[in-house]
């Protein structure tokens, strides 16, 4: 079944939450600079577990991010427990690290489909990939989200202009943007969220003990949802506000 936004009417801001990030992007690359920033930004990503280095370029990034924020949801609805520290499997810790999300899946799979022994295993595993996912979001995935919503912010204010290279130009400080010299604030808490992410990012031995599981998912989710919309619908600017259309 194809999946277009071609019949929404461009000046009446349209929730695109439950759009994929691809399907937004798709929609508006004949009016936006983002999909090529998407692809010409880097961000560097290091598992939380055992170190290890990955660069992705942010479209990928934010993809990844999608799919983690989706997992995560999944295992929230499913009851799936963070394995605690004492636990005596506790070598899987660090094997959870390796897993994709093809792998989650899977298991997730097994506690619907096999036996119960097979299904005992699988919830063991998930609980251990949970404490993981738990880590990857609260570093890795806090700092997609702020990349992904920053930029998405920037792109737009560039709309229609035929260099984006301007892009640098544009910078946040705090819960405020600086556009051509121009202060800018937000009435709708996009420049608020952008600026608790990276407080978040900044701060996040703090937060880990303030913040639980679901309320990251929740944050990141909300940045992603905010992040598509300003994509599809882009910004308005007057009277030194920017907001949604």
């Amino acid at each position: 079944m194809s999946f277009t936004l071609t019949g929404c009417l461009k000046d009446e801001e349209i929730s695109t939450d439950s759009f994929s990030l691809d399907e937004v992007v798709d929609e508006v690359e004949e009016d936006s600079y983002i999909d090529e920033v998407l692809e010409e930004e880097t961000i560097t990503l290091e598992n939380p577990v055992n170190g290890e280095i990955r660069n992705l370029n942010l479209d990928d990034a934010s993809n990844y991010l999608e799919r983690i924020i989706e997992l995560g949801k999944k295992l929230d609805e499913m009851g799936i427990e963070q394995i605690g520290e004492e636990d005596p499997a506790s070598f899987l810790a660090e094997e959870s690290a390796t897993w994709t999300i093809e792998d989650a899946y899977d298991f997730i799979d097994d506690i619907y489909y096999a036996d119960e022994e097979v299904k005992m295993i699988a919830i063991k595993r998930l609980s251990y990939y949970k404490d993981f996912l738990d880590k990857e979001l609260r570093t890795n995935g806090i700092n997609i989200a702020s990349r992904l919503l920053e930029n998405s912010i920037k792109t737009r204010l560039v709309d229609n202009e035929s260099d984006y290279s301007g892009l640098n130009n544009i910078y946040f400080e705090g819960n405020t943007l600086i556009y051509n010299d121009e202060v800018l604030s937000s009435d709708d808490d996009t420049l608020s969220l952008l600026d608790n992410l990276k407080n978040i990012s900044e701060n996040s031995d703090s937060f880990d003990n303030t913040m639980g599981y679901s309320e990251v998912v929740s944050l990141l989710d909300n940045s992603l949802n905010t992040s598509k919309n300003i994509i599809y619908n882009g910004l308005e600017k007057s009277d030194n506000k920017i907001k949604i259309k």
